[in-house]
């Protein structure tokens, strides 16, 4: 397969500036170290255009520009700071991971020899209280947008070197999205709402007014129930809901909350570890599908986000071996899509701090506030998840150890068709062991075959096997995968080093 079928899922980076912050400089140079490409934006629309006509025609070209490299994903984009002028160029600037050069009017001045931006006031032209005035506005509004997007403005007054470490840091930090102060709590305390909880936490809670929940099925049988039960509890459109428990009812009740007179906010309190760090955020809820006996996972949902999470780390006490191993294996898929060795082992074996939990729900954090309803970005989510959701339903495996067992599979795929470094890969597997999955049991041809079919039914299928791949640390891919490939990865994942 040619590196032309596959589509990065990464988000662009986009560097904001004055003239005269060393945005070309600074990307070429960041754009190596990332592996990613480098677009000027200028050069792109062409300087022409502003000079013959005008800045409004000028700013059209920019945003079909703009929209037309971010496509490429894996790209780093220096643009002006008027870039955020228009409404729709700052919607696509929210897709994006932002980082603003920030210098002073003397630095910059030094920097723009005279005659090289027609639109600037000359030197020559006795103007430069004028020529400072406008460096100042243009570098406030760089810094502005990359504020507004949550994303990170540097000091590139230093050289150049100086200038591309502190923006390869602030990408890599910007990629931990901000984790809300709020979200640490004691779910023991009262919260306002109608509460749904997992009967194994219910006589925990501070309140007897809820609906306890025995065990959750993703099924619609259940999500009826739980529609009935909040009609029944007097949940108007305004109320709240707040569910209490793991990933399945997490996902079921927040469909029932999405449906509930077409939507009513909803609270998550996650009780498991693979709950905290994926169903509670991204608002991604759902239930099963029985499709002629065979199970589509995820099959039927809406996209209805929490308006708040509680983590409560007293939880996690509660939980078994195989529970912590499940949440385990989220985190470690989210430090593979990351890239960065510390969360990797963080994931296997580290300790589940608040710090911990706060950088995996940022990975996801990331990506999921630029593309909340998986246009693109998204997608990277679900590395080893096409597989996953095959074995879960197929062979009945428990979520996370089928995500376990998928990310074996989509390394061993992403070598074969994504150019993924084989070094990198053998280490990520290792990583895999540690967690000490129970092993897959000898697939037949049949179990394969039907395997198979389970992975076409899925939601990113687009008429054939669609996977999320890494072409590199870091560097999520989607691509469209052979059958033989999928089928020798599926038995791979079994293989004799896979536990």
């Amino acid at each position: 397969m040619t590196s032309s079928t596959l589509r990065p899922l990464v988000a662009p980076v986009v560097l904001l500036g004055p003239p005269g912050a060393g945005k070309s400089t600074v990307g070429r140079r960041l754009a190596a170290r990332l592996g990613f490409a480098y677009v000027d934006l200028d050069d792109r629309v062409g300087m022409g255009h502003l000079v013959q006509g005008g800045l409004a025609d000028f700013r059209v070209r920019e945003h079909a520009a703009l929209g037309e490299v971010m496509a490429l994903g894996a790209v780093v984009i220096a643009a002006g700071a008027g870039v955020v002028d228009t409404g729709p160029a700052r919607e696509r600037l929210a897709r994006c991971c932002c980082v603003a050069l920030d210098v002073n009017v003397d630095t910059a001045l030094e920097r723009i020899p005279d005659g090289t931006r027609p639109w600037l006031p000359d030197r020559a032209a006795g103007e430069p209280a004028r020529r400072a005035a406008w460096l100042a506005r243009e570098a406030g509004r760089a810094a502005h947008r990359a504020a507004l997007a949550g994303d990170r403005v540097v000091d590139a007054r230093g050289d150049a070197d100086a200038s591309v470490d502190a923006a390869e840091r602030a990408v890599r930090a910007a990629r931990i999205g901000c984790e809300p102060v709020d979200e640490v709590g004691d779910a023991r305390q009262p919260i306002d709402g109608f509460v749904v909880a997992d009967a194994g936490v219910a006589a925990r809670l501070p309140r007897v007014d809820h609906v306890v929940v025995e065990a959750a099925r993703k099924d619609a049988a259940h999500l009826f129930s739980l529609l009935a039960a909040l009609s029944r509890g007097g949940v108007g459109r305004h109320g709240r809901v707040v569910i209490v428990g793991g990933g399945a009812l997490l996902d079921v009740g927040g469909l029932a909350t999405a449906l509930h007179h077409r939507g009513t906010p909803w609270v998550a309190v996650p009780t498991t570890l693979l709950a905290m760090v994926d169903a509670a955020l991204g608002g991604k809820t759902a239930v099963d599908v029985d499709v002629d006996g065979a199970v589509v996972r995820n099959g039927a949902g809406a996209f209805h986000p929490p308006v708040r999470a509680v983590l409560d780390p007293r939880f996690l006490a509660t939980l078994s071996p195989a529970q912590l191993r499940h949440g385990r294996a989220e985190m470690l898929k989210h430090a593979l899509l990351h890239g960065d060795e510390a969360d990797i082992a963080t994931a296997v074996d580290g300790a589940l701090d608040d710090v911990a939990i706060a950088r995996t729900r940022g990975i996801k954090r990331f990506v999921v506030t630029r593309d909340p309803q998986e246009a693109w970005l998204r997608m990277a989510l679900n590395l080893g998840h096409t597989f996953a959701h095959a074995l879960e339903s197929r062979l009945g495996i428990p979520h996370g150890d089928s995500v376990l067992h998928g990310l074996r599979a989509a390394l061993e795929a992403s070598v074969a068709v994504a150019g993924l470094d084989a070094a990198f890969a053998h280490d990520a597997r290792a990583h895999v062991r540690r967690l000490s999955p129970p092993p897959l049991p000898a697939l037949a041809d049949d179990d394969v075959d039907a395997l198979l079919r389970a992975m076409r039914r899925d939601k990113k299928a687009h008429g054939g096997l669609r996977l999320v791949l890494l072409a590199g640390v870091g560097q999520p891919v989607l691509a469209d995968v052979d059958e033989t490939v999928v089928r020798a990865a599926l038995r791979g994942a079994g293989g004799p080093d896979a536990v």
